[in-house]
């Protein structure tokens, strides 16, 4: 895969293409129109491929927040329960997050708890002009039933961050190990144009309470936008940095530990740029403008793999 910059010329270059043979087609009246379903196709795709990857992001988390999300693993994590809300600051936002507790953890440790706390984050970290770092509640040992009772909040940030789709709250929940590294429990993701505004409150302890039940991403099933992001690890940071934190926070149903993507289109933007440039030289005039001139002999005794040059 290329940058996105790349599949931007491409898309011009195929919009330009297109037009003219439909302005062909309007021309010449025995000549057919292009089949519409396979360019609207492949012009959807690149437009995909020449988004940067925090669009492709917000895309991503917009999906999997979906109230009936395909992406996630039906199995027990347990709930978090917490506030959130958001304040506007000399036009700009303050969000403050209260982390209460969890319950109904899994059993993650051999003598059958677990020592668990919360890692909060704001994604894309890319939306904001200074990266908003991570924090974590303390940890609490020994228990699938932690008590929190923490605030945290992220201050002087953009007003639009409420305002858009795909801006979440992350709230994870993992188990901390000593001898090895931590066991990832479950997550939410919070969508920021979903928390309510501080105003008319006192304070976030005034907001209503949250109970969010802790998923884990099936990696065998994930949206079509994780393949494209995931291609650009190889040459893009932020990419990068995406693939290893969903890598890290997914499971699978085999137990695999190399990350896997069902997607009905796997490398299918060759197949369809194929489909679809065919499509359009089908439609070439041949007697018209290029200096080629069909012929009338019968064609039959060509194989219809064979290539005409």
């Amino acid at each position: 895969q290329e940058p996105p910059d790349f599949y931007e010329r491409v898309l011009q270059s195929f919009d330009r293409l297109a037009i003219y043979f439909e302005s062909v087609c309007r021309e010449e009246q025995d000549i057919p129109g292009p089949p519409c379903e396979e360019i609207t196709t492949f012009r959807r795709r690149l437009q995909q491929f020449a988004l940067s990857t925090e669009q492709l992001q917000l895309i991503y988390f917009r999906e999997i927040t979906q109230t009936h999300s395909p992406h996630e693993r039906l199995t027990n994590n347990g709930i978090i329960v917490f506030r959130t809300a958001y304040e506007i600051v000399n036009e700009l936002i303050t969000i403050y997050v209260y982390i209460l507790s969890c319950r109904d953890l899994p059993k993650m440790d051999v003598f059958g708890a677990s020592d668990p706390y919360v890692i909060l984050e704001l994604l894309p970290s890319t939306l904001y002009p200074k990266r908003p770092k991570e924090d974590k509640t303390n940890t609490i040992k020994r228990t699938l039933d932690p008590e929190f009772n923490q605030s945290f909040l992220w201050y002087r940030l953009p007003l639009n961050i409420v305002h858009t789709p795909g801006a979440v709250l992350r709230l994870s929940v993992w188990d901390e190990d000593i001898v090895k590294e931590d066991d990832f429990i479950g997550e939410c993701f919070i969508p920021l144009i979903s928390i309510e505004s501080l105003k008319n409150r006192a304070s976030i302890r005034d907001v209503p309470v949250s109970e969010v039940r802790l998923k884990r991403q099936n990696k065998n099933a994930q949206p079509r936008v994780f393949e494209l992001i995931r291609n650009r690890a190889k040459f893009d940071q932020e990419a990068a940095l995406f693939l290893k934190q969903r890598t890290r926070a997914m499971a699978s149903d085999n137990g695999s530990d190399n990350a896997s993507v069902i997607s009905d289109d796997r490398n299918s933007s060759g197949s369809y740029a194929s489909t679809a440039l065919r499509s359009l030289l089908c439609m070439l005039p041949f007697n018209v403008g290029f200096g080629f001139h069909s012929t009338t002999h019968d064609r039959s005794d060509i194989d219809d793999d064979e290539e005409i040059i």
